[in-house]
């Protein structure tokens, strides 16, 4: 009888202890998982005189255009710091790639929130005749619909305790694409972003080792 409890406590005791660990674990690599990864938000897309004009049989012109995507990018990591060295944003209406915008190179230290602006300007774009006329038709009702693929190249760096800094890996390439609405006026002088926010995350892998 007395062997029979003391097996039952022994039992109990490993369990609990195995449930701790595995409690333990999963939290730990939660967590190193959740200080890996570089948080970007798509705040507002301001987008001023879109027209399309001068038709002809090649199609239709935008003659002067332009599209400032505006991001807030947040580091919640403590001990890494990353290098964004490439960062683009494709504008893409109703499957047409109207042109490219580029973010300037940054750093982003540890436990940071940056805001940056990634500039389109649109000159003498010709676009298809269709195209124009839903153009036209997205215009008068107020709202633009568009689709932006974002791509970008990063470093990261772990901050030691001399707060030196050290490269421990290679490059990151990030791609994500979202859909949204540029809600525009009847001047179509200035437009912004419409609807809920866009946004995409960037991780990376085993920032923390390597110390």
């Amino acid at each position: 009888m007395s062997s029979c409890k003391c097996f039952c406590c022994c039992f109990c005791c490993c369990l609990f202890f195995s449930m701790l660990f595995v409690i333990i674990f999963f939290s730990s690599v939660s967590a190193v998982v959740n200080r890996s990864k570089v948080h970007h938000i798509l705040e507002d897309a301001v987008l001023s005189n879109l027209s399309a004009s001068n038709s002809s049989s090649q199609g239709s012109r935008i003659d002067s255009a332009s599209l400032t995507f505006k991001v807030w990018s947040r580091n919640a990591n403590k001990k890494m710091g990353v290098h964004f060295w490439h960062l683009r944003i494709a504008a893409v209406y109703r499957g047409y790639e109207l042109g490219r915008a580029y973010a300037s190179p940054f750093v982003q230290p540890p436990r940071n929130i940056t805001h940056f602006e990634a500039p389109l300007q649109l000159f003498n774009l010709t676009i298809p005749l269709d195209l124009a006329t839903k153009l036209k038709g997205d215009l008068d009702s107020g709202q633009i619909p568009m689709r932006i693929n974002v791509k970008m190249r990063a470093k990261y760096k772990r901050v030691d305790k001399s707060w030196q800094t050290k490269l421990i890996s290679g490059d990151l390439h990030g791609d994500d694409k979202c859909n949204l609405l540029i809600g525009v006026s009847s001047t179509n002088r200035f437009s912004s972003l419409k609807g809920r926010q866009c946004g995409w995350t960037v991780a990376f892998f085993n920032p923390n080792q390597g110390a």
